[in-house]
């Protein structure tokens, strides 16, 4: 058998406030989203947008600093997630990046 690899990493911003959610087995996760961007020419840029999550005791005691406009640098794996649709009953399908690694980049702690 063939030995496959599955591993990315990416900088980006956080295009919203994460969010603390749960799955169908109770087991706490946080969800957020990146956008990445990538230099096509002097006038263009691309802009890509990743869907994260980020499961176990290391995110939920990271979540409280993942807020809208965090740069940060993520790694782990890609999975393909699929379903169908409660309101349309169509099939839908994504990939997500479930996130084994999280360093905040410019990262400046408030002081309250």
């Amino acid at each position: 058998m063939h030995s496959d690899y599955n591993n990315y990493c990416f900088i980006g911003r956080l295009v919203n406030d994460r969010e603390l959610r749960y799955n169908k087995k109770g087991k706490a996760f946080v969800h957020f989203t990146i956008a990445s961007n990538n230099k096509i020419n002097k006038e263009k840029v691309l802009i890509n947008y990743f869907d994260m999550k980020m499961f176990g005791d290391y995110a939920l005691s990271v979540e409280s600093f993942l807020k809208k406009g965090q740069q940060v640098q993520v790694s782990g794996t890609a999975e393909y997630e699929k379903w169908i649709d409660k309101n349309t009953g169509k099939n839908r399908s994504r990939i997500t990046f479930n996130v084994n690694q999280l360093q905040l980049l410019n990262f400046t702690e408030r002081k309250f």
